[in-house]
This record gives C-alpha cells, structure tokens and sequence, in this order.
C-alpha cells in the first residue's frame, strides 16, 4: 500500500478519544469507502477535527457525543505531530473506559465494534489500519506498559 505524505494548507488538530473496556479490549472502527481521508481502512476510537476556535478538550468532548452519542469524562494523554504522515496535523489523544455497547455511527463508519491488541496488531501488519491511528496506537501502548 502507498502512503503519500499529505500537504495541508495550515495547522491542523485532531482529537481522538481511545475507548477501552474492562477486558482490554479496544473500541474500534471501519471508516466508509466514501471518506477522503483513509477510506474504508479501520481506526482506533472516535475522533475528528477541532473546529475554529474549539479547544481540544471540547473538541474530543463534542466528537465522542456526535459519533457515539456518550457524554462520559475523558481524560487527556498525549499530543503527537504527524508531519511524516499528513504535513502541519497534531492528534491530540485521550482516553475513556466504557463497558457498555457503542451504536455504529452509519454516517462515519460501515462497522464497529470491540478488538484485542492482537487483533489490532493483525490490521497494522496487513496494512488495514490508518497509518496515523498505528501511529498513537503505538505510542498509547507505551504509555500504558510503563504505569
């Protein structure tokens, strides 16, 4: 697969809030074939763009109500320039425990549902999980082996 560095015209943040469960598991999509950006590739939790004049934090809290209809406390982890991926982007990562079900968002994604690391390792090595989505993932991962 071909990743092409991508040249935004000015700074771009992103939120994502990473949803795990009581067993490990990672709340997880598949983008729709229609998206500009990574389609019909899978990504990690729920997130998007933070609106002109938005903080990050309402930006995460805002995505997380539009894309999965839950207004829960989240907590912040990390920021994460991705200039090897999508020139001038900073992900801006949080994180959310929630045991319950997630309704699929129709309008973002074709499904979603629960993944372990191994399953989530398999996407990353056959390539079916956004490159910018492996990226925090790994880095999530750190983060959480070293508490």
């Amino acid at each position: 697969m071909s990743h092409r560095l991508m040249k935004i015209e000015k700074e771009l943040n992103v939120v994502v809030v990473v949803i795990r469960n009581d067993e490990g598991q990672y709340f997880i999509h598949h983008r729709r074939s229609d998206k500009h950006i990574c389609p019909d590739l899978y990504a990690l939790g729920i997130g998007g763009r933070v609106e002109s004049g938005e903080d990050i934090d309402c930006a995460a809290s805002r995505e997380l109500k539009e894309e999965a209809n839950l207004n829960k406390p989240i907590k912040f982890l990390f920021s994460m320039k991705m200039d090897h991926i999508r020139e001038g982007e900073t992900v801006n990562v949080f994180e959310l425990y929630y045991n319950d079900e997630i309704k699929n968002c129709d309008k973002e994604w074709q499904w979603s549902g629960w993944m372990t690391e191994t399953e989530i390792d398999q996407l990353i090595e056959n390539e079916k999980l956004c490159l910018d989505t492996a990226e925090y993932y790994k880095k999530y991962k750190i983060l959480k082996s070293s508490n």
